[in-house]
């Protein structure tokens, strides 16, 4: 029995750009939020170590050959009005 992960790439968002902002909020709504313990989080990294050590060994790869990667920096947060759920 075997079980998919899915990547994501994490981008900036342009909040000026309202209608990504809306596609963004309108997705979040879709599901309610989740909660994990700190045991739950081990348990998944040691599950996934494996892969987790390929992604790294291809960052550092792609690193050294000079590629760029986009990067969220701290202070990127969104700082609008939160929107309540709809369901």
């Amino acid at each position: 029995m075997g079980a998919i992960k899915a990547g994501v790439q994490l981008k900036p968002l342009d909040l000026t750009d309202q209608k990504a902002v809306k596609k963004v909020l309108d997705l979040l709504d879709k599901k309610p939020s989740e909660s994990f313990t700190t045991l739950d989080i081990e348990m998944e990294t040691r599950d996934m170590q494996d892969v987790i050590d390929k992604g790294m060994k291809k960052y550092k790869e792609e690193k050294a050959k000079g590629v760029v990667y986009d990067r969220l920096e701290r202070n990127m947060y969104y700082d609008g009005p939160l929107k309540e759920p709809t369901k």
